[in-house]
This record gives structure tokens, C-alpha cells and sequence, in this order.
């Protein structure tokens, strides 16, 4: 032992000292009557050896104590913690954790002190002030953004296997005089909360419709919140934790009923065009849907792109198809401007959207805009925000050449 070991160091302060000699009595190979000559020299005194002695005692009890209090059990010190779920589906939270020496204050570690699940959530960032600090442990002050963790797949890789295991529907086609356009825009459907057998009465009417007469082309708008929620942890597709279903049931249940509703309408018009319109429940799980119906139906004209609006056009018809979550308050202001070129020549120009759960039409100088209706069942979400009393049904339209025909309430 040096020494300097056992001088005062520089900068350390006297109580410092005086703990690090009586904390290393045995290390420094000193007793505790030399420990009191060294302190009784530096600070000029002349106190006896009990006195450092018990001094030293005082403060390890008071240390125990406090570390009792702050990290030296389950509980934590009074802290104002918070927490919030964002718009954007991430997530924030502010709360005291604690970390012990053989601990790394890593993404992991920072997720599970949160109660964040490390498979189900990504660390978006973290910000973390030391609060407490004993030999082997740590408090710290955590402000930290996660996010769910998004289930990555090639969907093209997937398509190309199904083209191979998929039985395609392709039905012999024989152009016939078929003169009117029917559209069947059905909208909210939330399978899942809704399954088949609740639609069962519904398919049929449409089926019955579709045969009653020879179309030249039917378009059917596909998406608007088909599913009810897009993953199988129960989030739509900003993150929001929503009321959890069956998702591979509704998925099926979904698959099931539109295709009744393609081969029909193959058999039934010259044309059969299907756009699909991204809901805000369901994105994904509604894209793969789509794209799988694609490849069973290749004589079906898909346009399966992203955008949240699609616009379609017959003869002297011009319909936009948007969900109504973003934008649906300008979107008959501004149709002229984004769509001027396809639809200036058009005696009939509808906006149709879904998302509120029942029907309203409003004539905005000859461009209508109509919310569309749904015959889905009120689920807990929508029961929550008030989305409740409308009528139950969905509404399909039948076109001429340059007017609107029949609505034909289902």
C-alpha cells in the first residue's frame, strides 16, 4: 500500500475520505486507530477513534436505509409518471426504471422496464437521465417512443406461389347486349365482427341483382374497411388498439364472399372492373386480400395501387371512390382540379365514401357526394364513438349511359 492511497486525493472532499479509509481498512492493511490519525491530521483535530469509528457506522446504516427506500425493493420513489398512444400508432411513456450492474441499458432492457413486449414493439428513441445510483444499482428517469413492430413479407413472392396453387376461375365468355352499369360499392363490412353467415341474405340479393339482367360492365370498389382490423394482435392499420377477432376466419369469410360475387359477375357483363380503396382498419391485410383475388379471377380488371382515392369512368359516368378518413371535406371542392380533364365532358359525376357508417348525400353543383351506408353490426369501437342509430343496408347503383338509374338499397 502507497502512500497516496492514503492521503486526502485532490478534489475529494473530507467526508469522502474519511469513508474511503474506513471502507478499506483491510485493503489499505490499516487499523482503525491509524485511520484516526490520518483524518484527525487532515482536518486538525484531536477526536478519539470511536468517534470516526461510530461516524462511519452512522453512515452505513443511512446508506442501507435509503437504498432500502429507492432501489433496494419493488418500490419506486414518487415520480410523475405518464403515458400516451399517439395518432400516429406510437406510443410514449415517462416512468422511473431500474437497472442493476449486469444489466445493459440496451433497447431490450429499456422496452421490458417500460412493460413494452420486445416482440411486439420496436424502440423508437430513448432519453434517460441517471436519477439514483448505489454499487449495483441504478435509477434512471426513461422518456422513451416505441412502435409496433410491422410484419414484413414479399407479398409478389407470395402471389407468384399462389399462381401456381390457386385454382383460377375463368369463365367462357360470350359478348352479349348488355347495356347499363352496376355499381356495388360495399362499404365498412368489418368481417370479423361480421362473418357469412350474417352476410348470407345480403350475397344472395346481390347474386339475384347481378343475374336479374345482362350488364355491359359492373364495377365493384373493394377495401373500405373490409376487415376489421389489420394484424392478428387486434390494431388497425395506425396502430389503435381495437376489439380482437379471428382474423384468418374473417380473412376467409371476406375471400368467400367476393368471390361468389366475381364469378357471378363474369357470368353477368361484358366487363367486371374492381378497384381496390384503402380503408383505415385494414391496409394490408385488405391489400393481400385483393391481390389474391387477382389471381383468381385474372378476367377481372384489378387496380390494386395504394392511392386512397380511385376514379372510374363509364360513357358519360364518373365516379370517385375514397374511403373518407382523410380529405373527405375538400374532395368535392377540388375534384375539378385533380380530375378536371377526365370528367369535364360527364353528365354524372358521385363521390362515394364509406368510414362513417351511414347514408348522406349532398349535390355540390352537379358533383354528389354521397357517405355510404353499411349493414354491419355496430362493434365496441364504433358503439364508443357514437357511431350508432343509422339504418342497416348497402347501396348499390344502377347507371344508364349518362344518368343514375336505380339505387338499389340491400
Amino acid at each position: 500500500m502507497t502512500s497516496y492511497e492514503l492521503k486526502r486525493k485532490e478534489n475529494e472532499s473530507f467526508k469522502d475520505y474519511h469513508i474511503r479509509l474506513y471502507s478499506n481498512l483491510d485493503s489499505y492493511k490499516i487499523s482503525s486507530d491509524e485511520a484516526t490519525m490520518l483524518l484527525n491530521k487532515e482536518y486538525g483535530s484531536n477526536y478519539s477513534e470511536s468517534k470516526w469509528r461510530k461516524d462511519y457506522g452512522q453512515y452505513l446504516n443511512w446508506k442501507d436505509y435509503i437504498e432500502s427506500k429507492l432501489i433496494g425493493n419493488d418500490e419506486l420513489p414518487s415520480y410523475k409518471q405518464s403515458s400516451e398512444i399517439k395518432g400516429d400508432g406510437t406510443h410514449s411513456s415517462d416512468k422511473l426504471i431500474r437497472i442493476n450492474e449486469n444489466e445493459k441499458l440496451d433497447a431490450d432492457t429499456i422496452l421490458t422496464a417500460h412493460g413494452f413486449d420486445i416482440n411486439e414493439f420496436d424502440l423508437v428513441n430513448a432519453k434517460n437521465s441517471i436519477w439514483n445510483q448505489s454499487i449495483d444499482k441504478t435509477l434512471y428517469s426513461s422518456k422513451i417512443t416505441v412502435k409496433p413492430k410491422s410484419i414484413k413479407f414479399d407479398i409478389e413472392n407470395v402471389l407468384s406461389q399462389l399462381h401456381d396453387k390457386v385454382k383460377k376461375v375463368v369463365i367462357n365468355k360470350v359478348e352479349f347486349k348488355g347495356e347499363n352499369l352496376l355499381e356495388i360499392p360495399l362499404v365498412d363490412m368489418h368481417f370479423g365482427i361480421n362473418d357469412l353467415e350474417y352476410y348470407n341474405e345480403t350475397l344472395n340479393e346481390i347474386i339475384e341483382l347481378i343475374e336479374s339482367k345482362k350488364w355491359d360492365t359492373i364495377f365493384i370498389p373493394i377495401g373500405n374497411d373490409l376487415l376489421h382490423h389489420d394484424d392478428f394482435k387486434g390494431h388497425t392499420s395506425n396502430g389503435t388498439a381495437i376489439e380482437k377477432i379471428d382474423i384468418e376466419n374473417a380473412w376467409t369469410d371476406a375471400f368467400t364472399f367476393y368471390s361468389y360475387i366475381y364469378e357471378a359477375s363474369l357470368k353477368n357483363a361484358n366487363h367486371v372492373v374492381s378497384d381496390y380503396v384503402c380503408g383505415n382498419h385494414d391496409k394490408v391485410m385488405t391489400y393481400g386480400l385483393v391481390r389474391a383475388l387477382e389471381v383468381k379471377f385474372p378476367q377481372v380488371k384489378f387496380d390494386t395501387s395504394v392511392s386512397n382515392k380511385k376514379m372510374f369512368t363509364w360513357k358519360d359516368v364518373a365516379i370517385l371512390s375514397l374511403h373518407g378518413d382523410k380529405g373527405s371535406n375538400r374532395v368535392s371542392k377540388t375534384i375539378y382540379k385533380e380530375y378536371g380533364k377526365v370528367i369535364a365532358d360527364k353528365k354524372v359525376v358521385e363521390i362515394h365514401s364509406g368510414h362513417l357508417h351511414f347514408s348522406q348525400s349532398k349535390d355540390d353543383f352537379g358533383v354528389v357526394f354521397r357517405t355510404l351506408p353499411t349493414k354491419a353490426q355496430t362493434d365496441e369501437w364504433h358503439r364508443e364513438e357514437s357511431f350508432v342509430g343509422a339504418g342497416k343496408y348497402f347501396s348499390l347503383f344502377e347507371y344508364k349511359s349518362d344518368l343514375l338509374k336505380t339505387i338499389h338499397n340491400i
